[in-house]
């Protein structure tokens, strides 16, 4: 029953002499020499959308392992159940191994059975140690070093006060779905930041090529854009497409790259290059484009065009 993923309970009797026996005293001693009378196989069914969940973790190239107080046959098969692979093994087992073994034989474990609460906590750390971000969930007191140690604790909603205490993150619902729907979110939150940054940037290095070109080439003496159109592009164009940039929907195909290393910079070489190379395809026409020109007519106290203004050459 086991191996089919019921939790098994016994059921034994013994019989006891009225005369000899003590309510009071150590009742403990009397669980002897039983005979089992039964086996009683419960059923506790994954929910319904926790294997979309794993699936869809998976697929972010998240590892999912199951870390249970059952016996490892019983977690064995739900995690094949819920489609996780790897082995199954006791806590016990793995905090037994050296701390070479434990690093070597992490990657295949899938689901750690019978496990104490040091065994959670020995867990997290060793996968730390390999250089992975760590989450842990739980929802007891015994669940709350293990939230500690990990880099992101979630705590159940319906747990106790401690475990909601040591974690970062409380899960409301206690759907798994909900921490890949969180991480997704995550992740589209960042991706839009890089591209706001991206953003940012190439409109700054734009500016200032085209500011050195008027300078250098004597342009527009030096001035390509008057104080009110640059703070027009800035607080009004810019500020526009910033805000829209914040609110983009996720970009295809995101859930299926890889985690971005830990401690990675915002500005990464593909960020910088594309910064650089918008920034000089922005300029291929020149840094005249929206350039503020005298008439050559005109008196040299009379700038000539700006918004609204008097003549006006626009060259494109």
């Amino acid at each position: 029953m086991g191996g089919e993923g019921r939790r098994v309970m016994a059921a034994a009797t013994r019989d006891l002499d009225p005369a000899g026996f003590d309510p009071d005293g150590d009742l403990l001693a009397h669980v002897a020499e039983l005979r089992i009378t039964s086996l009683v196989g419960m059923v506790d069914p994954p929910r319904e959308d926790a294997r979309a969940a794993v699936a869809g973790a998976q697929a972010g190239h998240i590892r999912v392992r199951m870390v249970t107080g059952d016996d490892v046959t019983t977690g064995a098969a739900i995690a094949r159940q819920l489609g996780i692979p790897g082995e199954a093994v006791l806590g016990a087992d793995f905090a037994a191994l050296s701390e070479d073994e434990q690093l070597a034989r992490i990657d295949d474990i899938g689901v750690v059975g019978r496990v104490a609460p040091e065994h959670k906590v020995l867990l997290a750390d060793t996968l730390k140690k390999r250089g992975d971000v760590v989450a842990m969930t739980g929802d007891g007191v015994n669940d709350a070093p293990a939230i500690k140690a990990a880099d992101i604790g979630i705590a159940m909603g319906s747990g106790t006060d401690v475990a909601k205490n040591a974690g970062r993150m409380i899960l409301s619902d206690d759907a798994f779905a909900t921490i890949v729907y969180a991480v997704e979110q995550g992740r589209r939150i960042y991706d839009n930041l890089t591209k706001y940054i991206r953003f940012v940037l190439l409109l700054l290095v734009t500016f200032v090529l085209t500011f050195l070109g008027a300078t250098v080439l004597d342009i527009a003496a030096g001035e390509p854009f008057t104080p009110p159109q640059v703070l027009w592009i800035h607080f009004v164009v810019n500020a526009s497409f910033g805000f829209a940039l914040g609110f983009d929907r996720e970009s295809p195909g995101l859930m299926r790259r890889r985690p971005r290393p830990r401690g990675e910079s915002v500005l990464t070489r593909p960020v910088l290059v594309t910064v650089g190379a918008g920034g000089g395809a922005e300029r291929k026409d020149g840094p005249c484009t929206g350039a503020r020109w005298t008439s050559p007519d005109a008196p040299e106290s009379d700038p000539g065009s700006t918004p609204g203004g008097g003549p006006s050459t626009d060259e494109r």
